[in-house]
């Protein structure tokens, strides 16, 4: 990994934490804040450490996120707390998503990429009704919320097929190395095969010396 590769976890945790600390604030502003507002920063805060985690436990990762931030959106629904998942919770998620795009199983990625859709669906059409109520920023947010998700799966796809050529490649060159590997075995032992072989012919025509009288 180059020196800017681990940096950037470091980075992305501090922006997750920066994140996180900006929805205690803004939740701590509404009322009430517990149960529900409580309830909603921790799953902020567990789709964080999914996110976090994602290349580790990959799958559970992933089907953390999704199955959080769908219980944000059910709580939303439920409560009328406007803007969830939280933002940084939604910056989570689309992380775990290309992430698992791009490395999981192909059936694993499709039903991530899938259960994920179905959160961005969720979330456009409650930003609708926000829309429709005159909610400030709602078209903004709601535009923002399908493009994001829609540049997570394209980026994991992107760089999962690059790992495909790439790992194609290197095992073209291991089939080529191997095959050449073969033919110079295969020359050296019919090399020394072949003289073995004279050698033998040469001793059978050399005549025997007399025994002794």
């Amino acid at each position: 990994m180059t020196f800017a590769g681990r940096l950037t976890e470091p980075a992305f945790g501090v922006l997750l934490a920066a994140g996180l600390v900006i929805e205690v604030a803004a939740t701590a502003s509404r009322h009430p804040v517990w149960p529900v507002g409580a309830a909603l920063v921790l799953i902020t805060a567990a789709v964080c450490a999914a996110a976090l985690l994602r290349r580790r436990a990959p799958v559970r990762a992933a089907a953390a996120a999704v199955v959080l931030c769908a219980s944000a959106e059910l709580i939303d629904w439920q409560s009328g707390q406007v803007g969830q998942p939280a933002p940084i919770a939604c910056l989570a998620l689309l992380v775990v998503v290309a992430s698992a795009v791009r490395y999981l199983p192909a059936p694993a990625a499709v039903a991530v990429a899938g259960g994920s859709g179905l959160v961005a669906a969720g979330t456009v059409e409650r930003y609708a009704i926000y829309l429709a109520n005159g909610i400030p920023n709602a078209r903004t947010a709601t535009l923002v919320m399908v493009t994001a998700w829609l540049v997570a799966v394209a980026v994991g796809l992107r760089r999962r097929l690059g790992d495909t050529r790439r790992q194609t490649m290197i095992d073209e060159v291991r089939r080529h190395e191997r095959l050449a590997l073969a033919r110079d075995l295969h020359d050296v032992a019919a090399h020394h095969l072949t003289g073995l072989i004279i050698q033998v012919q040469v001793a059978q025509l050399t005549p025997r010396p007399a025994p002794p009288r």
